[in-house]
């Protein structure tokens, strides 16, 4: 059974389960990764469904370096106890 733990950091509201990896994008930005998830849609032509895959992201911009360091820090301190749980 997958846990779910869903947070928000910098604005932005997600689940754990869902994170695949986290990107630091100099000092200006962070960009979350989410694992591959997939849809189905129906293809009108072949009247068949056809599976699409998506590898979403979510980018956070900063206006200060303090800003995105404690992003960063409240990230790890919350995926550790995701991790923990």
């Amino acid at each position: 059974m997958e846990s779910y733990k869903v947070t928000t950091a910098g604005d932005v509201m997600f689940n754990f389960a869902d994170v695949k990896c986290l990107k630091r994008n100099g000092n200006e930005s962070v960009t979350v990764e989410f694992k591959e998830r997939y849809i189905y849609l129906l293809n009108p032509k072949t009247k068949e469904y056809e599976r699409i895959k998506h590898n979403d992201t979510t980018t956070v911009y900063f206006d200060q370096l303090d800003d995105l360091l404690e992003f960063l820090a409240d990230f790890r301190l919350s995926w550790q106890n995701y991790l923990d749980e």
